[in-house]
Parts: structure tokens; sequence; C-alpha cells
């Protein structure tokens, strides 16, 4: 999507609605038409055939009346991509923006966060209702894993506890092997259910080089037990403690992402401790014109950016150097997003910050590759 070019690339964001009167009367429909009519006319006044305009609309104004659709949005924000002979829509779990742009290249920035987005796991440890979910900077979903027991205490058929009793199958120790001095028979259940838990987690992520942190959530006993006998890699050291049994998964996630903010922040955090050193040599830049010809450059380490912003003005290939203007025209381009582009292309990182955040008082800095 970033590398994409051609004579006109139609951008479309929209802030839509979960549920509610706006859902039932199809007002993000109404919304989105009137977003594509905008669309319409900049095209046209950039001297578009009509002919041309109709089929690079199509997609977006295929959806405008599909009352399905709209009903099963279930997101925040709705991004849709239109060239001649591509279309293509997200879904966004975070609002955005009402905005049209018609250009080059496509409008990627607002979809940045999607990029930078974290995974990690939430194991929820009960002695009646243990669950495992999978979730990321937008939301959390519960993992169906095998092997995984519900019941910590009674998670086993009587198959199961006579077989741990006796020490039967390969590489079994019987109870009265594994079991040290007062420790009961329940407890032993525990460990040996903890164990199979930890192998449910370990074997979901099997194929994955990167594991991400797990995040434990129940009582103190079952907690410290897990991270006993966890052979997991990376267990984050925050913790969710108490009874979850009654939680709803929203709550969870809400409950969940607090503790590991830090974890969702590290990179950006990291970027900005890199500018924040290197400030006062030739590395940094919040200077507009040197960020933006560092971007076509491959120079851009680290790239940030203030959020719903634009800086209109053209860059000038044969002179190697933008041409920032006041007021945008139908010539113009959005340097910042071309910026983005740029830098994403060339293996950098975006940032994208609100205003009190960036690191120096200008829309866009950078962190340089050298």
């Amino acid at each position: 999507l970033a590398a994409a070019e051609a004579a006109a690339c139609v951008s479309v964001f929209i802030p839509v609605h979960r549920s509610g009167v706006e859902v039932n009367e199809m007002m993000d429909g109404i919304t989105l038409k009137a977003k594509l009519q905008q669309a319409e006319r900049t095209l046209a006044e950039k001297g578009t055939d009509q002919d041309t305009i109709d089929r690079l609309l199509k997609g977006g104004m295929g959806l405008v009346e599909q009352r399905e659709f709209w009903n099963s949005m279930k997101s925040e924000g709705l991004a849709l991509f239109m060239s001649d002979g591509f279309f293509k829509y997200f879904k966004l779990p975070y609002p955005v923006k009402e905005e049209v742009l018609v250009d080059s290249s496509f409008y990627v920035t607002p979809i940045v966060p999607l990029l930078n987005n974290k995974d990690f796991y939430l194991l929820v440890l009960s002695r009646d209702d243990s669950a495992l979910y999978r979730g990321d900077a937008f939301g959390l979903s519960e993992v169906q894993v095998t092997g995984l027991p519900q019941k910590l205490n009674t998670g086993m058929d009587e198959e199961g506890r006579r077989r741990i009793l006796t020490g039967a199958g390969a590489g079994h120790h019987s109870y009265e092997e594994e079991k040290t001095a007062g420790e009961s028979e329940d407890t032993l259940f525990l460990v040996q259910s903890l164990k199979k838990a930890d192998e449910a987690l370990i074997k979901d992520e099997a194929s994955s080089v990167k594991k991400p942190p797990v995040l434990l959530a129940g009582t103190g006993y079952l907690v410290e037990n897990f991270r006993k006998i966890s052979q997991y890699p990376n267990i984050a050291g925050e913790v969710l403690e108490g009874d979850f049994e009654q939680t709803d998964k929203d709550s969870l996630y809400r409950m969940a992402k607090e503790k590991l903010a830090t974890y969702f922040k590290e990179d950006t955090s990291k970027a900005l401790k890199a500018f924040y050193e290197n400030s006062s040599t030739e590395l940094t830049s919040s200077i507009p014109d040197e960020v933006i010809q560092a971007s076509y450059d491959k120079k851009v380490s680290d790239l940030f950016v203030q959020k719903d912003e634009h800086l209109w003005g053209v860059f000038n290939e044969a002179a190697n150097k933008p041409v920032i203007h006041q007021q945008p025209d139908k010539f113009n381009t959005c340097l910042l997003n071309k910026a983005v582009i740029k830098t994403i292309l060339n293996g950098g990182a975006v940032h994208i910050l609100e205003k009190d955040k960036m690191p120096a008082d200008s829309k866009v800095a950078a962190f340089m590759r050298y």
C-alpha cells in the first residue's frame, strides 16, 4: 500500500459507530457517501474525466448502502484506498479524523498505528475458570488451546488423576516421587494443571520467533506457582492480582493494557531518548525541509509526526529538495505523508504523536541513521 503510485490515489477516512441509532439508520454510510462525493469533486478539479472517476470510486460507492457491512462494523474507524484497478478498505480499531485526500500515493499516515502494533498474552489462572487470551494495542480475544485446563484444581478426569498418582506415562513421576513433605494430593494436581497450562501456552506460540510477553492474572498463590514451573521465556514482571472469574473481557483488556503501558510505549520511548541524547548533533532535526529531504535520502531511522497534521508542498526531484507551501492546492501533496512512506519503505520507524509529545515544536522531527 505504501509503495503504490498512480495518477490518482484516493484515500478516505471516517469515524464509525459500533452500535446505536447511527448503525440502525446507516448514518456512517451517509457520511461515507458525502466523502466520496468530495473525492469526486477533487478528482474533477484535477482534470479527471467522469468515466475514470466512476471507475475509481466504484468500490467505495458499493459499500454505502450495504446494511450488512455497517451492521457488522464493530470498529471505530474506516479507511478506504482506491485507484484505477485497486480497492481496499480497513476497519480500524481506533477513531480517525474525517478526511479525503487525492494524490499520487495513498495517505497511509493514519494507519501507521496498525504497523506499530504489539502482541501480548493474558493468562487468567483460576481454580474454576482459567482462560488464555491474545491481545494487542487495540483489543483482546480468547485463544482456544488444546490442553489448557479450565479448572486448575479439578481439571483432570479420574484417569488423569490416576496417571499422576501412579506415574503412568513416559517421563512422569508418581505422586509419591514428586510430592514434598506436607504437600497434599490437591497441591500436586494443581501444579500438574499449571504445567499443562504452560505447555498449552508454549504450543500456541511454537511458530513465533519473537515470544510476546505473557501477563499473568490470578491470586498470588497461583501466579507464584506458575512462575516457578513455567518454561515460557517471556513472563511479564507485572501481574493482575486477584480473582477474575466474573470479570468480563473488556474489563480484563483495560486492566491488562494499563499494566503493559510501558511495553506498548517502549519503542517510541527508546526513539525519543535517542533523539534527546543527540539533540545537539547532526543526527537529529526538527526542520521540516531537512527531515523530508532526509527521508528521501534514506537517512531517517525514526520519524516523529504530529497526529492529524499536514505539510503541503511538492518534492522537486531534480533539485532533490522539498518546496513547502502555506496552503494546499490541486498540485500539492502532503509532504508529511511522503516522508512517512519513504521512511517505511526504507526500513525506518514512524511514530505518530500528539502535539505535546513531539520532541520539538514542529510538525515533524527525525533521528537519523548517519
